[in-house]
């Protein structure tokens, strides 16, 4: 390797500050600041901008090796402790403060706070958990905090280490990395005690070779290398990093989610940031860069912290007012994130100085080392004045955040399997960083002072239905239309729907709605408001739709049949499946799991494939193949991950379970005994490979006779054929092909109701209340994953029961199912 002649000493003189390397305060700050980008937006590219964990861990051993170098480790281990546990604490204490008026707001499953994993948040050996309410935005960034607790309790044996054997040291750490990676993506090997051991272990194994890096710096190992050594290897570290993107899994093309990219795309950045050491000192030694630096580095704990809180309050605040423009929306989101993130960061960063043991500041900035003693005594004449100017505004919007955080809820998260329904427009707005393939949020449960009724199963009132056709792959209902299941309704509720309908629409800004609502036997009422974005045709009560992923709900219904015939085994592992070669998790899956969304296999829409080329998913085996290209996303029955891969597996299994095509299952099994008329499924397009997944196309009506046949009267599936669908989780409200939609409620023998079952697509939901006897479906032209459109749907869902239930009302009755 070529030498380099020592650098400018003057340079990092005038960068030092009280002995510290500029150049190493300057590389936190950049990843912090990229760190922040990413949790704020999601997008996976931001993770190959600056590796920053990495960057944070080596200027962390770098720091740490020069305190081992000095005192004796017990005293150093303690320090650091203190400065880490302190602000978690108090960071802790606010969080749970913050849970605990959501709770006392709504107390509910949702909400409830979780004492149980307390212990972590006050020793970080295990990852910090918090309620469903903070939606893990308080939470899950605190990995964080465990690896680097960990990495500090092994510090003393890891710089004894490097001592010891130099660069050699790092070698059984990259090791692991590799050993621990293939292991994490063995859906065999798993540890049911701690499912995420293996992948935590990955961590230590990489964020080690890091921080002993930066022990390799402290001892000057790096100074004599020139800058065409440093960017040799950033370029033999990209092309590893291109060739392991190129040949192995990235889970969902995310850096982060795959040790050995991080390691590769870690060390190529670290490698061209010291390429660049000189003009990155330079630049960070003037006044601007150089107060930014200063500031960082003594709030650096307070901002990781808090930085996820700022974001999420951001959004909420952002997506509550309006839609913008992309550029538009980005500017607003990081001005607020920064803002918010200073804000709290003069609140609890003088936390740090109580935990490093130096005079708590709120704004360090007010006093550097460079003071003079005529500036620092004006500081000192005027420190209770300038602190209280900051501190008070400060406390004083900490305590807006807390109380505006304890009384809004989380915002709808976008429904992977049905993104591609939402136009650009909405792409355009407001959108919380994404969660690929998340089920939906978790349900909110009430104290209920009686249990809730129950009604006995009904006997079909289904017209019967003489003929079907069917046309190439679109299987289609009879032609003959079966007996109404109720009448129309009376003027009096039509008139009030239609006046709820339409002030509805306005007061959410949906584009076009159209809504029908049944209660058999009783009243039918179909209506529509508003015109569609894109085309401006008026929405009308009997459009016709692609439901989506409702259709999930006939897949599921033709598994629970063929389980009920002893053909299918919910809980058996999955046999091999003839149709797809390639797929490597049969005897490890079950057919439930794949019905929950508890397999961890990626939703096929997430996936580098279809991201690259899109329209060249065409088919389901094309769709199920781009997503088992790409590593469980967890292991199998741990975790919930909406994806509609799922539903591709299980069309291909019904189809070799019996020898039908998935589209005469779904005439015979379904359409014709549920009368089911108006309903076409579309063949396989681009980007779309429907089959047992998507593509069906029908109108409300339809799907109201749908919800009555499953839900009510038990016309595909006897009452214990649908307790699965029934049997529905309370933490994410997913059932097997179904989910359950509050309000909800706890009765006070402690059993959980759901106000109604159904399902979801990416603009229409299906729901049944049996309670009720109701049943609605509705479709908008836009998109039912838009920020703020799921409490829209919720409140539409309880305008409409309430005036259907005053209409039945003894006063109201006379004419309530006439025209």
């Amino acid at each position: 390797m070529e030498a380099l002649a020592p650098p400018d000493r003057r340079v990092f003189a005038t960068a030092a500050v009280g002995g510290r390397d500029r150049f190493l305060d300057t590389l936190r700050t950049i990843a912090l600041a990229r760190v922040m980008l990413w949790h704020a937006f999601g997008e996976p590219f931001l993770t190959y901008v600056v590796a920053a964990v990495p960057a944070m861990f080596f200027v962390t051993g770098s720091l740490l090796g020069k305190s081992l170098d000095r005192r004796p480790w017990p005293g150093v281990l303690f320090d650091r402790a203190r400065r880490v546990l302190i602000p978690l604490w108090v960071f802790g204490a606010v969080a749970f403060i913050a849970m605990r008026a959501a709770f006392a707001a709504d107390p509910s499953a949702r909400t409830a706070v979780p004492w149980r994993s307390v212990v972590f948040w006050i020793l970080p050996l295990g990852d910090p958990q918090g309620s469903g309410w903070e939606g893990g935005w308080m939470s899950q960034p605190l990995w964080y905090v465990r690896a680097m607790f960990w990495l500090l309790l092994l510090s003393p044996l890891l710089r004894a280490a490097v001592r010891r054997a130099g660069a050699l040291a790092l070698l059984l750490p990259l090791v692991a990395v590799f050993v621990l990676d293939a292991l994490a993506r063995d859906p065999a090997f798993t540890i049911a005690a701690a499912p995420e051991l293996v992948w935590q272990l990955g961590d230590l194994a990489l964020y080690s070779v890091f921080l002993m890096g930066g022990f390799l710096h402290r001892e000057g190992r790096f100074e004599t290398l020139a800058p065409r050594a440093w960017w040799t290897t950033a370029g033999l570290a990209a092309a590893a990093a291109a060739a392991w993107v190129a040949t192995q899994p990235v889970p969902l093309g995310v850096v982060n989610n795959s040790h050995p990219m991080h390691l590769f795309v870690g060390a190529a950045w670290l490698s061209a940031l010291f390429a660049l050491r000189l003009p990155i000192s330079r630049l960070s030694a003037r006044p601007v860069p150089r107060a930014v630096v200063d500031w960082v580095s003594q709030r650096t704990m307070t901002i990781y912290l808090w930085h996820s809180t700022a974001i999420i309050v951001t959004f909420q605040v952002l997506a509550r007012h309006a839609t913008y423009p992309t550029g538009v929306y980005a500017a607003l989101m990081v001005a607020g994130m920064v803002g918010m993130t200073a804000l709290l960061v003069l609140a609890f960063g003088w936390v740090e100085d109580v935990a490093a043991r130096r005079t708590p500041r709120v704004c360090p900035l007010l006093r550097t080392p460079g003071d003079t003693h005529t500036s620092r005594h004006h500081f000192d004449r005027h420190r209770r004045l300038v602190h209280r100017a900051v501190g008070v505004p400060a406390f004083a919007g900490l305590l807006v955040l807390t109380t505006v955080a304890a009384t809004v809820g989380p915002i709808e998260p976008e429904d992977a399997a049905t993104s591609n329904t939402v136009g650009a427009a909405a792409q355009a707005s407001t959108r919380r960083p994404p969660v690929p393939s998340q089920a939906p949020p978790r349900p909110q449960f009430e104290a209920s002072s009686a249990p809730a009724a129950t009604i006995a199963p009904r006997t079909a009132v289904l017209g019967s239905v003489t003929g079907t056709s069917a046309a190439g792959s679109a299987a289609t209902a009879a032609t003959a239309a079966p007996a109404p299941l109720a009448p129309a309704a009376g003027d009096a509720l039509a008139g009030v729907l239609d006046g709820t309908l339409a002030e509805w629409r306005e007061r959410w800004g949906v584009p076009g709605v159209t809504v029908g609502v049944l209660v058999p036997g009783v009243a039918e009422w179909h209506g529509a408001a508003g015109a569609d974005a894109v085309n401006g045709l008026a929405s009308r009560a009997d459009d016709r739709f692609d439901i989506g992923s409702i259709t999930k709900t006939f897949t599921g219904t033709i598994v629970l049949q063929l389980v009920a015939e002893g053909r299918i085994d919910l809980d058996a592992p999955l046999p091999r499946l003839t149709a797809v070669p390639s797929f490597p998790y049969d005897q490890k899956i079950t057919v439930r799991q794949l019905l929950s969304h508890r397999t961890g296999i990626v939703n096929y829409r997430d996936t580098p494939t279809f991201a690259a080329a899109p329209d060249a998913i065409d088919t389901p085996l094309e769709a199920l193949e781009a997503s088992l290209r790409e590593p469980l996303q967890f292991t199998p029955g741990t975790k919930v991950a909406y994806s509609s891969s799922n539903y591709l597996v299980l069309g291909f299994l019904l189809e070799q379970v019996t020898g039908e095509t998935f589209d005469e299952l779904l005439r015979t099994r379904v359409l014709e005994p549920a009368g089911l008329v108006d309903l076409v499924h579309r063949a396989p397009e681009a980007q779309a490979p429907n089959f047992s997944t998507g593509g069906v196309v029908t109108a409300t009506a339809t799907l109201l006779r749908w919800a009555v046949a499953l839900y009510r009267d038990h016309v595909v599936l006897d009452d214990n054929g649908l307790a699965p669908m029934r049997d529905i989780d309370t933490v994410t409200g997913l059932g097997v092909a179904s989910y359950g939609y509050c309000p909800c409620t706890v009765d006070p023998s402690g059993v959980s109701h759901w106000r109604w079952i159904g399902h979801s697509g990416g603009t229409s939901q299906l729901v049944y209340s049996e309670v009720d006897d109701l049943a609605i479906a509705m479709n908008v032209t836009d998109s039912l994953w838009l920020p703020d459109r799921g409490r829209a749907v919720a409140e539409l869902l309880e305008l409409v029961r309430n005036a259907v239930l005053e209409a039945q009302t003894p006063a109201a009755l006379p004419g309530f199912g006439t025209k």
